[in-house]
């Protein structure tokens, strides 16, 4: 059964009734829906479908310039237009643009001829849309050292020897998990996560392998642990040296057999996984002082990937850093400033005892705090100083010595310069009105809703429109009104 994941773009309601839950999902998709160009960017925000199907003749966004959007921003997912109005110029240059396939929806045409070009559009994709996400190439370096290790996930990826990933903290050693199920025969199916070193002792067999209703106190319905659930995928095992020694016992019996029961079950289950194992310990040592089981080692170390330490391989840095930027000034709506290479410099310079994820953190700090187009190497002492090794991104930002609050972009291209009064409680932004005038306190206890509610949303148009419930023009709109943003 088919189990990509659709998104039906169509303004009108009884033709997504009929293609959405009459045609494909009976077809066995997973299909999302939405009723126009906005709407589907908007769900690409948050959920990625492996195929979208458009209308083309729409209210506003058309659905020849949605897939304008999705082929430059969504280069992984495939689109097929779909319209009532066939034209072959349109078909031609839909095609051209990079649509998979030119569908009409007329009477004479099957509904569920729309399974069929589904199905052949999925398998037009070149690769499967985790590799485009999760593969080799989001592995960003240039270092040998790196070069080497990426030489060697293509080597392995598939084959179904398990594989230990040793690395310290904030290497990245789940994204090099996941490029390995990525690269693999199994990237169609499912990547499951475990963190060992948060699991509860007394949880840790349910988690692994699930449970029967009525297996134990609070066990109120079936549950499917991680193997089952990562059956013909791959299952990552983080801190793995965090097991307990009687679930390295019953992992090591899982691993020779292949097969396990739930607790408070009888049936035993049979679950084709490719485990990954993660460390930040050497094994070896684990191995020695008695805590890890040999025998279980040997099983999990087939093959071994090392991750350097950032300090291992500093040329990297500036590559993390625009990485970095981009993301996260893409996702926060700011602008994305530049490094100047005394800044870049500088940053090479530090040991960064957190590794990527100490740079990645930095940066985010930056991207939320400084509204300068230009970032200089007093800029980063600063950063670095508050930095202070907090490995863990910050929620609501505090202004920096130095440093304000990002400009966040418009549609128009220019920026809202939000003061730092405007992360403040409500009573320090903004002071009642001396007059009794009810249109003037109205106003003044809009304002103040919109600071907070920019404050708890870090500035981001988005979600602040999404939590208020106003669309984003009517937010613009008030925003200008209240001198938040500029004329």
């Amino acid at each position: 059964m088919a189990t990509a994941r659709l998104l039906l773009v169509d303004d009108d309601p009884a033709h997504r009734k009929l293609f959405g839950e009459d045609v494909l999902a009976r077809a066995g998709y997973d299909v999302m829906m939405a009723e126009s160009g906005e709407a589907a960017l908007e769900t690409l925000e948050t959920r990625r479908p492996d195929l979208i199907i458009t209308d083309v003749v729409m209210p506003g966004k058309s659905g020849m310039a949605l897939l304008k959007d999705i082929v430059h921003a969504y280069p992984d997912i495939g689109v097929i237009l779909f319209t009532s109005q066939p034209e072959v110029e349109v078909a031609v240059e839909a095609i051209k643009i990079g649509a998979l396939d030119y569908l009409s929806k007329t009477k004479l045409v099957p509904p569920t001829l729309l399974a069929d070009k589904v199905a052949a559009a999925l398998e037009k994709r070149p690769r499967h849309r985790a590799r485009a996400e999760s593969g080799v190439q989001c592995i960003v370096g240039s270092d040998p050292k790196m070069l080497a290790l990426i030489a060697t996930v293509r080597q392995v990826a598939d084959s179904s020897a398990n594989v230990l990933i040793c690395g310290e903290t904030g290497t990245g050693k789940e994204l090099v998990a996941r490029a390995i199920h990525a690269e693999s025969r199994r990237s169609s199916g499912p990547f499951v996560t475990l963190d060992c070193a948060t699991l509860a002792p007394e949880l840790a067999e349910s988690e692994l392998f699930g449970h029967e209703k009525g297996a134990f106190s609070g066990a109120v319905s079936q549950h499917r642990g991680r193997f089952e659930r990562a059956d013909h995928g791959t299952l990552f095992l983080d801190e793995v040296t965090n097991l307990s020694p009687q679930m390295q016992a019953k992992l090591l019996r899982v691993i020779q057999t292949k097969t396990f029961e739930r607790v408070g079950g009888e049936k035993t289950i049979v679950a084709d996984v490719r485990l990954v194992a993660a460390t930040n310990r050497p094994l070896e040592d684990c191995v020695r002082e008695g805590s890890f089981r040999r025998d279980l080692y040997h099983r999990l170390n087939v093959l071994q990937l090392r991750l350097p330490p950032l300090r291992e391989r500093r040329g990297d840095i500036p590559a993390l850093v625009d990485c970095f930027m981009t993301r996260y000034a893409s996702q926060s709506e700011r602008l994305k400033p530049q490094w100047t290479a005394a800044a870049l410099e500088r940053l090479q310079a530090h040991d960064w005892p957190g590794n990527v994820r100490d740079l990645e953190n930095l940066v985010y700090r930056t991207v939320l705090l400084c509204r300068k187009p230009v970032i200089e190497a007093d800029d980063v002492e600063r950063l670095l100083r508050e930095h202070s090794g907090d490995f863990v991104a910050p929620t609501v930002p505090v202004p920096a010595v130095g440093l304000q609050p990002a400009p966040v972009a418009n549609a128009a291209g220019s920026s809202i310069a939000v003061s730092p009064a405007s992360t403040a409680p409500p009573q320090a932004t903004s002071a009642a009105p001396s007059s009794f005038d009810l249109s003037s306190q109205v106003e003044a206890r809009d304002r103040e809703v919109l600071l907070a509610a920019l404050a708890r949303n870090r500035n981001n148009l988005s979600r602040t429109a999404r939590e208020l419930q106003i669309s984003r023009t009517t937010l613009y709109s008030k925003l200008h009104k209240y001198g938040i943003l500029p004329s």
